[in-house]
């Protein structure tokens, strides 16, 4: 891709556009932060709901369909910083891995659900969300406009669901790439894992073939880029070029 020609008439609008957006963006990361604390994040934790929270439960997820996810989709499907419109969307595909643990009975799912999957769906989610929070800060400090490249096609829809993140996560703990878990009180062994292929996963495909070169390690996308080749629509890590 030909580097962009800026025009500091085109550079100067932009920058005025992104400005004039910023509460509404800011407004909706705080409504996402403030549907997740504390009752979301409590229920996640617990791995589901007791019977006597089941009212609860179902009113998170009709908040979150009626008023936090149309916030969400907005920045996904309109904001003009690529990496705003790129983070949204990822958070929106992790929060419905959080829906589907908030919405269960607790112990419902015992023997599908372990208790690190669900431990990765909350780290995801925490992620999603400071990765949005830093898009959404830095877009009014973006110098020039990128390049209208927008295609249409969801990321967050391309992302692994957390049980087969956790199997890439136990391989490349293994493979010595990702952190292993630590025999401690405190273990922050997935949380770290999740940030670190988060980081991984958001490289550009050529950084990210490179970097599991010169590890030596298979690069555990090219399945899935198999997979989905064609309709784009499938479970893998296989993220658009975004611009910088």
């Amino acid at each position: 891709m030909s580097a962009p020609s800026h025009d500091p008439q085109l550079d100067a609008e932009y920058r005025a556009f992104i400005r004039s957006l910023h509460k509404d963006t800011i407004d909706a990361v705080v409504e996402v932060e403030r549907w997740l604390k504390p009752d979301a994040l409590r229920l996640a934790t617990l791995g589901g709901y007791k019977e006597p929270e089941e009212q609860l439960a179902k009113d998170l997820e009709a908040d979150w369909r009626d008023r936090v996810e149309p916030q969400l989709l907005t920045l996904a499907q309109g904001h003009p910083d690529p990496d705003v419109r790129f983070a949204a969307d990822i958070l929106d595909k992790r929060l419905w891995s959080l829906i589907l643990v908030i919405g269960d009975p607790q112990g419902s799912r015992a023997r599908t659900r372990p208790d690190d999957v669900i431990t990765v769906t909350i780290h995801l989610v925490h992620d999603g969300l400071s990765r949005l929070r830093r898009a959404a800060y830095h877009a009014p400090f973006r110098v020039h406009r990128p390049e209208p490249d927008y295609d249409g096609i969801p990321a967050g829809c391309r992302e692994q669901l957390p049980g087969r993140m956790l199997e890439t996560i136990k391989k490349l703990q293994a493979a010595g790439i990702l952190p292993k878990k630590q025999d401690s009180l405190v273990d922050t062994s997935i949380a770290d894992a999740v940030q670190a292929l988060s980081d991984i996963l958001f490289m550009s495909p050529a950084d990210r073939a490179q970097l599991f070169a010169d590890k030596d390690v298979e690069d555990p996308t090219k399945a899935d880029t198999a997979n989905v080749e064609g309709s784009r629509s499938g479970f893998g890590f296989t993220f658009p070029e975004r611009d910088r």
